[in-house]
């Protein structure tokens, strides 16, 4: 038997991301400030800018959440 299924779905308006911030050598950024940009643009031509965001966040434990 075979089955398949197509779903789509769509996020309540916001973004959840974790992530670790390191330098340019690879350190990791222990309570710092950092600048986040998230950019999501369409594939195709011409390449189209649908949302930007840019948010300042102090790094915590190496790790950083942006919501």
């Amino acid at each position: 038997m075979l089955l398949t299924a197509e779903g789509y779905s769509q996020a309540p308006g916001i973004l959840n991301y974790q992530g670790v911030a390191r330098n340019s050598v690879g350190n990791v950024l222990v309570n710092q400030n950092i600048t986040l940009r998230l950019t999501i643009r369409t594939i195709q031509q011409p390449v189209q800018r649908y949302i930007r965001k840019q948010q300042l966040l102090l790094t915590r434990l190496a790790c950083s959440t942006y919501r």
